[in-house]
Parts: C-alpha cells; sequence; structure tokens
C-alpha cells in the first residue's frame, strides 16, 4: 500500500508564492487596464534595446510644442503675479476698514 503524498507547510508557502502570487499580480494588473505580460517584462529587464530607444524617441517633445509650453508658462506666471497683486490689494482695503 502506497504512502499518502504530505506536504509540509512550508512546502504548501512555496506553492502559492510560486503559482499563486504571480496570478494575483496579472490579475491586478488587468483589472488596473494594464499589459500585464508588459509590465513583469518592463520589471525583469527583458525588452530589447530597440524598445528602449524607442520610448526615448516618444518622450521628447519638437521645438515647436517646447515653445508653445515655455509661452503658457510664462502666461500662466504673469496671471499668478496678477492674482497675487490683487490679493494683496483687497488685504490692504480689509486693514483699512
Amino acid at each position: 500500500m502506497a504512502r499518502k503524498f504530505k506536504t509540509t507547510p512550508f512546502a504548501r508557502f512555496m506553492l502559492m508564492l510560486v503559482i499563486l502570487a504571480p496570478a494575483a499580480y496579472i490579475g491586478a494588473s488587468y483589472y488596473n487596464g494594464e499589459d500585464p505580460l508588459q509590465n513583469v517584462k518592463e520589471i525583469t529587464g527583458m525588452e530589447s534595446a530597440d524598445q528602449d530607444t524607442k520610448k526615448a524617441t516618444k518622450k521628447r517633445t519638437s521645438k515647436s510644442e517646447l515653445e508653445t509650453l515655455k509661452a503658457e508658462n510664462k502666461k500662466l506666471k504673469k496671471m499668478i503675479e496678477q492674482k497675487d497683486k490683487e490679493i494683496q490689494q483687497l488685504e490692504e482695503q480689509l486693514r483699512n476698514q
């Protein structure tokens, strides 16, 4: 008669780490709308160098975009300065009353 196979608590824990933990990570990534396999590749560094250079070129902005953003930044800074001046004037009016 063959003995019944028994697993130790440590063996059960290791099975959980090897099987259930990655499955839970993949499920959570999929639920969050991400590509789980791409996430694993990024974490482990399995992407090729070509993909890294493609990402770097995508992140670069053109000069016209950069100039547009700089102009918008200056405009917003001027608006902030005007609002600060208005706040100071209102505070002075409150003090005088």
